[in-house]
């Protein structure tokens, strides 16, 4: 056989040199590179010539300049070498090798010949998987591998004491041991399952080695082999009583808070950031129609709204859960609510965040509050102060004009008593007195609603008081009324003049509002209410019930919360006082008036009054013989105006008159004419004086002088405690300004039928 060179053999001895896969480098004794492969200096990230100006403690960590000969001897005594080292990179990285060193003798020298192997990737998974063993023997989740034939294997310390087993107890044992008897049976399918699934979860109940159960979660890992075999089952185990007892816990919790917000009147909800609803109480659902186990995912504006996207999204302003999120905050937004059955309801909508752990708003807490109630009440209230405003204002204003009609009126009735009843001037100042009537019942209305509004009553019955006014209020006018009525009508305390007032202006409105004519049905029946569903009655109870329906042209909605204020009206002729005076009289009578109405298909006016049960006895009125004595009648009055008008009509009653200014005016010549022996038979006396002593305490100081002096009580308002209730007050009688001479007459004649005058 031919030898080869030895030409030859370096070549083969350097393509291995430079294609091995470990760095070999060839280092003299005072440790400078000699000669090295491709990988020795490519792995350290240097050029070839970079790297053959180097020398080992350039890159080698453990080995410094002065050390690096004492080394290389060792090595040359020990005949070699084998050890881990730290390598630096060009690039400063650290990397960690196997090293092997071996003398090698050449022509002249010996040098050290060194095989590098970087193990740096393995270091890092051997340092994994110490720390990863250091874990799974800490760890408080039981940890053991099973064999493919149902084995314990190995497991570590939790594992055993979970089971109450020290390990090498369980160890080798079947896995059947460690569940509970009720369970066994299920085991074969668990082993499936993890065999196919490779990984699967699931609880199940264990078996400690007294006998006790305990429930546990199970994960089970397969370890196959390439061709899919199963090599062992991974399986960690974790006790859940504790979590289990929170569960059960927590159910409770959940049932008992459940039971608490279903007792709760307003709607509660819990709603996440995708608008989903999480938990619902009894009154949301209650109010949506809508099943609690139905609701939990769905979208909010879904089962509220029946909408298909968010509502601020589809034009909503109001959503408070989108302001919740926005803000953070807790906001409050009031909204109209449409439930089940159709009804609306003003409703006042709060939410509240709901944050995690670290503090991020995953969800809102939603509360729905009924004030259809309160806003009920908040507008009669309203209402009330919008009358109390304009009222004071109004009230001022009435009673002045009062007052110069009281002068008009007395000239206008004394005029007509001396012409002829068929002449032209008699005809001419009937005229007069219809327009007078008029402005005096714009006068009262404005004082009905103003602070000189309060009602003088006494027990009527209802029905004839409506037949009459409405009767009124249609002579002359297209539309005929029909009447209907329950039985046994309760009867009511009431002004029977403020009550007319009323009925008339809500006839006449009914009929105005069908200009070619229609019927006004009316009908009063008695009513017993709960105050929950009428909240603005005093007391709830028992109740006389006016109804006036037309089928006129009706009130646009959004006119409907203005139809009772002072001076609003929608017609070209109208002072808007009607409506306004209605209002304040019902409410002054502790009743309530309210309105429904639909454009183009009429109006319904209701009205609440508070009733007494039984009948009022008819009164029988007889008629009496007139007055044929003269009397001596005292007149006082701030007026000057007034004063005149009254004379006159007392002297042409065929009566003597005196007149005083003032309260001390009239009490001096009260005394004077009792000192002189011609006392006064009756005063007339103002109830309010500008800057002076009124009426009521007039009345008192002449009955200290005089006790049975007959006095009338004259007043533009009727507001004061005195004008409903005048006689315990110390006067006789009541005449409301402006008054005619046969309301005076009436009255003079009326007190002086007790005796006769000297």
């Amino acid at each position: 056989m031919e030898k080869s060179s030895p030409y030859d053999a370096g070549i083969k001895y350097k393509v291995l040199f430079e294609q091995s896969p470990y760095g070999i480098v060839t280092i003299d004794l005072r440790g400078k590179f000699l000669d090295f492969n491709e990988r020795a200096h490519c792995e350290l990230g240097y050029a070839r010539e970079e790297f053959g100006k180097l020398s080992i403690y350039d890159i080698d960590l453990d080995v410094s300049r002065e050390a690096a000969p004492v080394r290389a001897r060792q090595i040359l005594e020990e005949g070699g070498a084998e050890f881990e080292a730290r390598h630096r990179t060009r690039q400063g990285e650290i990397r960690n090798v196997h090293v092997i060193v071996r003398p090698v003798a050449l022509p002249g020298q010996t040098v050290l010949h060194s095989i590098w192997q970087d193990i740096t990737e393995r270091k890092k998974a051997e340092e994994t998987i110490r720390k990863f063993a250091e874990v799974v023997q800490h760890t408080r989740i039981g940890m053991a591998i099973g064999t493919p034939e149902g084995k314990l294997g190995l497991m570590n310390p939790a594992f055993a004491e979970m089971h109450g087993y020290a390990m090498d107890e369980l160890s080798g044992r079947p896995i059947a041991d460690v569940y509970a008897p009720q369970v066994r049976t299920s085991l074969p399918g668990y082993i499936d399952a993890i065999n196919k699934n490779e990984y699967y979860e699931f609880e199940t109940l264990r078996l400690r080695k007294d006998g006790s159960v305990f429930p546990a979660e199970v994960q089970a890992y397969a370890i196959k082999d390439e061709e899919g075999r199963v090599l062992y089952r991974i399986t960690n185990v974790q006790d859940i009583t504790a979590r289990k007892k929170a569960e059960e816990a927590l159910l409770y919790s959940e049932e008992f808070i459940r039971n608490i917000l279903d007792t709760v009147d307003e709607s509660f909800m819990v709603i996440d950031r995708d608008f989903r609803i999480l938990a619902a109480n009894k009154t949301f659902c209650v109010w949506n129609n809508i099943d609690r186990h139905s609701i939990a995912g769905r979208h909010c504006y879904e089962v509220i709204h029946k909408m298909e996207r968010p509502c601020h999204e589809s034009g909503g302003q109001n959503c408070v859960m989108k302001l919740v999120f926005e803000t953070g905050e807790p906001c409050t937004v009031t909204d109209r609510h449409e439930t089940a059955e159709g009804n609306f309801l003003d409703t006042e909508k709060s939410a509240f965040p709901f944050r995690n752990s670290s503090g991020a708003v995953i969800a809102a807490i939603e509360t729905v509050h009924d004030i259809t109630e309160r806003r009920l009440l908040e507008k009669e209230q309203l209402q009330s102060e919008k009358l109390k405003a304009i009222g004071t204002l109004a009230g001022g204003i009435a009673h002045d004009f009062n007052n110069l009609l009281q002068g008009v009126f007395g000239y206008v009735s004394l005029t007509k008593m001396n012409l002829d009843p068929k002449g032209k001037a008699f005809a001419n100042l009937e005229k007069v007195e219809k327009a007078l009537n008029m402005s005096m019942s714009l006068a009262n209305q404005l004082l009905t609603f103003s602070k000189g509004g309060k009602p003088v009553k006494k027990r009527v019955a209802l029905l004839p008081i409506v037949e009459s006014s409405a009767g009124f209020a249609l002579s002359g006018s297209r539309s005929v009324c029909r009447m209907t009525s329950g039985k046994d009508l309760w009867d009511i305390e009431a002004d029977e003049g403020q009550i007319e007032q009323v009925v008339q202006n809500i006839v006449l409105n009914a009929s105005e509002a069908m200009p070619d004519g229609g019927t006004v049905e009316i009908n009063i029946t008695n009513a017993e209410i709960p105050k929950a569903i009428k909240p603005s009655l005093p007391d709830g109870g028992k109740f006389i019930r006016l109804e006036i329906r037309d089928s006129g042209i009706g009130i646009p909605e959004h006119y409907l919360p203005k139809i009772f204020d002072p001076y609003f009206t929608t017609k070209q002729k109208g002072s808007g006082l009607g409506l306004a005076t209605s209002y304040s009289i019902i409410r002054n009578h502790g009743g309530i008036i309210d309105i429904a109405s639909e454009a183009n298909k009429g109006s319904i006016f209701s009205i609440y009054l508070p009733a007494l049960e039984s009948c009022v006895e008819k009164e029988v009125r007889v008629s009496l013989p007139p007055v044929k004595r003269k009397a001596r009648v005292l007149v006082m009055d701030d007026e000057e105006i007034i004063r005149d008008v009254a004379m006159m009509m007392i002297r042409e009653l065929g009566h003597e008159g005196e007149s005083a200014h003032d309260g001390a005016d009239a009490i001096e010549k009260f005394r004077q004419a009792a000192d002189t022996g011609k006392p006064f038979d009756v005063v007339v006396l103002d109830l309010t004086v500008k800057r002076g002593m009124g009426g009521e305490r007039v009345i008192a100081k002449l009955r200290e002088m005089e006790p049975g002096i007959k006095a009338i009580v004259s007043s533009g308002y009727s507001d004061n405690p005195v004008i409903s209730d005048y006689k315990c007050h110390g006067f006789s009688a009541f005449l409301n300004k402006p008054y005619r001479i046969s309301a005076l007459k009436d009255s003079l004649d009326a007190l002086l039928r007790t005796g006769e005058v000297i």
